[in-house]
């Protein structure tokens, strides 16, 4: 089962790790710059 690392976090779906940083970031970027920041910054791992 992959896990999703962005910012020295882990998460267990892509779902889950947009969900709770979005939370986080919705102050600080738009949307589209988001879904940019987390496809660009995201590792999964196995």
């Amino acid at each position: 089962m992959s896990t999703f690392k962005i910012d020295g976090a882990k998460f267990a779906s892509l779902e889950e790790l947009k969900a709770s940083l979005w939370e986080i970031y919705k102050d600080k970027m738009s949307k589209e710059e988001f879904e940019k920041y987390v496809k660009d910054n995201t590792v999964e791992s196995a």
